[in-house]
């Protein structure tokens, strides 16, 4: 020990490091439920002794014993796990909203209603054609077959729709979420700068840090990013999209959300599209930028058109594909047969069932007809009697011809056996059921994996009130345990001053 004041120094140390330790455990309990918040500790290591000017030196008594220096405050944090959770939550945010807009799907085809489902629709017109067939001058029979294919072409016209109505939902969170991308990154950017300002003073901003780490965990599940420390400054964090930047230290780029420059052919509207750092941001193809997030998911069912990445648009094609069948075979048997007349119109042969129009060369142009706009032609629409059964001409006048006969009315009906529109319509079904199981089960595989590097996450980083309320007891132990060290220090001065030079005492 140097010196008698040296030892107060000791003890004055002891004090200033139990003093900082109980401030950083009640800081730590006051924060026990604020989101993001990391559990903080005091970095104390033991003064070294006085500095000596020889490269080997001797150590004296002198030179030890100098007590406790504090370093800085440091969260106890694993950036092992944040990288992990960051990966994972990117893969559980793609796979929730990808299962939310499969789970709208599934539920605009749910085949096990009443008679409001297509299958159904299907099965109720095809049965008024079957009556129709028993006598194809009766106006009931007449009137069955027009409302059935209403009722039929409303149906897929109500779920296409809704599929439309889904994609410009899923065009418009794309913009969203871009913009919600952009306020993280600006938000991120000025920490980075906020941080660097105060650990430029050999602090740590620990505050700052988890502000900054709350934003990493949330911008995860936006959009797949890597990060990395800025080579410049270790204080600031870069971010990126692929290869695109979005954030560099203290700068932040924006992303840019701009309209295609034509309609998408099914919804009828301009996509969304996204650049950054003069990169498009595309999830698909050789330069896919956007692999997961929020942000891939809705990229993905915009733009989803093959059977083995299947989005809106894979089950919009399938359902026009469904509908230009059966209104191209319908027509073709249709327009063989003739009219009944109406005291008005005669017996007339070429009138389609289902409306379609022309293309090149006055040709019926069937891939103009969508679900969307799948409907009864408009003669049949007009009249009931301008529904074709007969093969031949009929005439009111002649008795042999007046009710014609039902030759094409039961061509129409077999046509239900003939094209297989249930195994169409079933092989849609079933293969939305699949996909959407599918990732179902990714969801809940992905969830329990986030939530179990979550929980040790928080095991790690998460405030335990009992373990800080222990080191109360401890700091405050050792805060006394200084205290009571000076006082004796000061008793021992007091003697020595107080007697010194007296003799016989």
């Amino acid at each position: 020990m140097g010196s008698t004041f040296g030892a107060l120094e000791i003890g004055k140390s002891g004090l200033a490091i139990s003093m900082k330790n109980l401030q950083i455990a009640g800081h730590n309990i006051t924060n026990v439920n604020t989101v993001g918040y990391t559990r903080q500790r005091v970095i104390s290591t033991a003064k070294p002794p006085a500095g000596s000017s020889y490269l080997i030196a001797q150590i004296y008594n002198k030179q030890t014993g100098q007590g406790v220096e504090s370093g800085n405050v440091q969260q106890i944090r694993s950036e092992y796990l944040d990288q992990q959770y960051r990966k994972l939550n990117s893969d559980y945010m793609q796979s929730e909203h990808t299962t939310q807009a499969l789970s709208y799907l599934t539920g605009l085809h749910e085949e096990l209603k009443d008679d409001s489902s297509m299958t159904s629709s299907i099965k109720n017109f095809f049965a008024a054609l079957g009556k129709f067939g028993e006598d194809t001058s009766s106006k009931e029979y007449r009137t069955n077959v027009q409302q059935q294919a209403v009722s039929m072409t409303q149906n897929f016209n109500y779920v296409y729709n809704e599929m439309v109505s889904l994609w410009k939902d899923q065009n418009n969170s794309v913009s969203t979420v871009a913009q919600n991308i952009n306020a993280a990154a600006d938000q991120i950017a000025q920490l980075n700068q906020s941080i660097a300002s105060y650990e430029r003073l050999g602090e740590t901003a620990n505050d700052l840090r988890d502000q900054r780490n709350v934003l990493l965990d949330q911008l995860s599940g936006l959009v797949n990013i890597s990060y990395s420390v800025n080579p410049d400054n270790t204080s600031m964090v870069d971010i990126s999209i692929g290869d695109a930047a979005l954030v560099s230290g203290a700068n932040a780029n924006q992303i840019a959300v701009t309209q295609s420059a034509t309609n998408d052919p099914l919804s009828g509207v301009p996509r969304y599209e996204l650049t950054l750092d003069g990169k498009a941001l595309s999830n698909t193809g050789a330069d896919a930028r956007v692999t997961g997030g929020e942000l891939f998911a809705h990229m993905h069912m915009l733009s989803g058109d093959q059977a083995d990445q299947a989005g809106i648009p894979y089950y919009m094609n399938q359902m026009n594909t469904l509908v230009r069948t059966i209104a191209k075979n319908i027509n073709d048997i249709h327009a063989q047969g003739f009219t009944y007349p109406d005291g008005t119109n005669a017996s007339k042969q070429g009138v389609n069932f289902f409306k379609v129009a022309n293309g090149a060369g006055g040709t019926p142009d069937y891939t103009t007809i969508t679900g969307g706009n799948f409907s009864i032609s408009d003669e049949v629409r007009d009249s009931i009697y301008n529904i074709a059964g007969s093969s031949v001409q009929v005439s009111l006048t002649d008795p042999s011809t007046q009710t014609g006969n039902n030759e094409v009315a039961l061509k129409l009906f077999q046509d239900l056996n003939n094209s297989d529109y249930y195994g169409q319509l079933n092989s849609t079904v079933s293969h939305l059921a699949i996909n959407m199981s599918t990732s179902q089960k990714g969801l809940d595989v992905t969830e329990a994996l986030v939530q179990n590097v979550d929980k040790q996450r928080s095991s790690i980083s998460g405030v335990s009130v009992d373990e800080e309320t222990t080191n109360i007891i401890m700091f405050k132990q050792a805060y006394s345990a200084n205290a009571r060290y000076i006082t004796t220090l000061d008793d021992m001065l007091s003697t020595l001053i107080s007697n010194t030079g007296r003799v016989g005492l």
